[in-house]
């Protein structure tokens, strides 16, 4: 991957900086079958999403004044916004006072991918804003991506419906692209699984000496993905069509998991964005409740 550029602002080295050993690539899953009876509902009014990816930890005590920060920004953007909170690298480690894993090897192979070397930091639909990739969750650089990124012209629409096996605990996502505009970029889609108001100890240290909080509320915890870190290929034959249909299929989800705080996060990216300002560049994103 290409070499970002390294922030000037000495602070955020000095408050954030942390190594992250290189992950090796896990193995993509493809769940992909074949269903023809979905009914997609009808979106009148087309929304441009965007979605920001926030790279944290239990045991990073400078993450807990960013998801506060990030949750404000829901309120202004409302559905405009989705975002993942993506557990990995050693603040995501586990021990006595922190015993739920929350890491999981796609956000890891992200976390390697995008060299991650701060926490709390985000990508925002994968493209650059102020001459960096990866953005520090401190001042207000969220927040001005967000308004520079945000009202960029929508290219596409997803429609996504969940059906869930309470008994089995099987998942059948089916997600619906609707193109808007011409588009020649090849495309990826990916489906993530998230889960909200997950209590679990997190350290905080704007709360001082007392910084350990045992029943920190966790939101938009990456679980898992459907179709794998990097997602599925739309291919040529796929393209030809203004709609594109995918199912994906996941048996047997972890019984830890309460699915109905759980959400399928769906978005489409273009893997010919390698630049140094864009890197496979999220076009469309889109989410929809389990239950």
């Amino acid at each position: 991957m290409k070499q970002k550029k390294i922030f000037t602002y000495l602070f955020f080295s000095l408050i954030f900086f942390i190594s992250c050993d290189e992950i090796d690539n896990p193995m993509e899953e493809n769940n992909e079958i074949i269903d023809t009876n979905i009914v997609f509902p009808v979106n009148e009014n087309p929304v441009k999403k965007v979605l920001l990816e926030e790279f944290t930890g239990h045991k990073c005590g400078n993450c807990p004044p960013a998801a506060k920060k990030l949750e404000e920004l829901h309120h202004t953007y409302g559905e405009k916004l989705i975002s993942i909170a993506i557990h990995t690298g050693v603040f995501a480690a586990t021990d006595e006072n922190f015993p739920e894993d929350y890491s999981t090897s796609e956000g890891d192979e992200l976390n390697s991918f995008y060299g991650i070397e701060s926490y709390p930091t985000a990508l925002i639909n994968r493209v650059e804003y102020n001459d960096n990739l990866v953005l520090p969750g401190a001042a207000t650089f969220w927040e001005d991506a967000l308004k520079e990124i945000i009202d960029k012209e929508q290219i596409l629409e997803i429609s996504i419906v969940n059906e869930f096996d309470t008994i089995n605990r099987d998942l059948k996502t089916s997600v619906q692209i609707e193109f808007l505009k011409e588009f020649d970029d090849k495309l990826n889609l990916s489906i993530y699984l998230v889960e909200n108001n997950i209590v679990s100890p997190q350290d905080n240290y704007s709360l001082g000496d007392d910084h350990y909080v045992e029943n920190y509320v966790h939101k938009h915890i990456l679980r898992s993905t459907l179709n794998g870190t990097w997602g599925t290929e739309l291919l040529e034959s796929d393209l030809d069509n203004k709609k594109i249909v995918k199912t994906f299929l996941k048996e047997s989800l972890n019984e830890k998991w309460k699915m109905e705080n759980c959400i399928i996060v769906a978005f489409v990216y273009d893997t010919e964005t390698e630049t140094e300002s864009k890197e496979r560049e999220i076009i469309q994103a889109e989410e929809k409740n389990i239950f």
